[in-house]
């Protein structure tokens, strides 16, 4: 005997009837002329339109004006085009207050104006009064990537004028992730609603105004590939990057112990393809406001003291380089706790000496080379669990 079909528990014969009777409805509102399927928020004046012809198209009606510094990054362009596009609005970007007048007080309009703070110290001082009542204080790295963000809501529901203020790109762009939130959140719900919450809000007594202040709790925020068995694939990676931009993660470290020439064979270059490969996930990860960083881990065979290995590494961190990666790390995590080459042996007492010597001769190398170039290190004894003290006290 056929088995019965269902969908999400609905028998087969309940579900035809319930098709009928939805056909019956659009041919009778075919008849009686055009019509729209609507959903958002009751609390929204802007609904969206998702079942008729042209559905997802932006409505004339609804456009958002956005005001920017003339010299805007391109990356937040693309990602305000994309915002308003999702919201099924126009854009029109103007560089003005002047021509943004035009536009602002149009009913059905958002006016966003991005203003750059060009003095860091100014913009840090404002933070920290806006968020004096946070749990965390800012310190002038995490204001780097903070924002002052304020909603003006002439309906006490939806604003209809957002300003933003930072420093820099990734400050606006952490801001621009809390706007789709902002346009379907009360103000006097945004303290415990947002996901994740912001540092500070403030509303004022009429729920006509909503301030958030925001910054990272800790600089460096992100996902370490570094994990043994089957590595991710390129599209894995690619996803992650984006998944990374969207959760305002800042870095992900390229580290797949099972990637051969990160380990076993970090002496040979990667081959072309590959190469095209490591482009292209660095360039992912600028878009999406993440530092791509790769890493290398040669302590199963190199001679530390050996300047042709030194030399061989340095060859394939400058062809990444090359790439636009400023961000290198070094593991020397899992390779053996003592020395195995006897010239590294007489030359050094210790690992943790070794160890020290390649890391500074190689930071003096990009720094020289790449002047914005970052280096990472992870050492062999990196957890409580077991190592040697005295290899990190003497690193230190």
């Amino acid at each position: 005997m056929a088995r019965r079909r269902t969908v999400r528990g609905v028998k087969s014969g309940n579900m035809r009837a319930m098709l009928k009777a939805f056909v019956s409805i659009l041919a009778v509102a075919t008849a009686l002329g055009p019509f729209q399927l609507y959903w958002g928020s009751s609390r929204d004046s802007r609904t969206k339109p998702v079942g008729t012809a042209g559905a997802g198209s932006p409505r004339a009606e609804h456009t958002w004006i956005v005001l920017t510094p003339s010299e805007l990054d391109p990356r937040l362009s693309r990602e305000l085009e994309q915002m308003a596009a999702r919201d099924q609005a126009l854009i029109r970007v103007v560089h003005r207050s002047g021509e943004a007048r035009r536009y602002r007080l149009r009913p059905g309009n958002l006016f966003l104006e991005l203003r750059e703070e060009k003095k860091a110290q100014s913009f840090f001082d404002a933070l920290k009064r806006e968020a004096r009542n946070a749990r965390l204080e800012p310190t002038d790295v995490l204001a780097r990537e903070g924002y002052i963000l304020e909603a003006f809501y002439p309906r006490a529901s939806v604003p209809d004028r957002i300003r933003i203020t930072a420093t820099s790109p990734a400050g606006f762009h952490h801001a621009l992730l809390r706007v789709p939130e902002l346009l379907t959140v009360w103000p006097s719900n945004l303290d415990s609603s947002l996901n994740p919450p912001v540092q500070a809000v403030r509303v004022d007594k009429n729920r006509t105004q909503a301030v958030l202040s925001d910054f990272p709790s800790f600089p460096v925020r992100g996902i370490v590939e570094g994990f043994y068995g089957r590595p991710w694939s390129h599209q894995d990676r690619l996803e992650v990057l984006r998944f990374e931009g969207q959760q305002a993660m800042n870095v992900y470290y390229y580290a797949p112990k099972d990637d051969p020439y990160h380990r076993t064979l970090w002496q040979e270059p990667y081959p072309p393809q590959e190469m095209s490969r490591l482009s292209e996930l660095a360039e992912t990860a600028r878009r999406n406001f993440v530092d791509f960083c790769f890493a290398i881990s040669p302590g199963l065979s190199m001679r530390y003291s050996s300047d042709e290995d030194f030399s061989v590494l340095v060859r394939k961190l400058d062809s990444v380089a090359r790439l636009g990666v400023s961000c290198i790390a070094l593991f020397l995590d899992d390779v053996p706790p003592e020395l195995q080459d006897p010239q590294d042996q007489s030359r050094f007492k210790t690992l943790a000496q070794a160890h020290a010597y390649v890391v500074n001769k190689l930071y003096e190398h990009l720094k020289s080379r790449w002047p914005d170039a970052r280096l990472t290190f992870t050492p062999t004894t990196y957890t409580n669990e077991w190592g040697s003290r005295d290899y990190i006290k003497e690193l230190v």
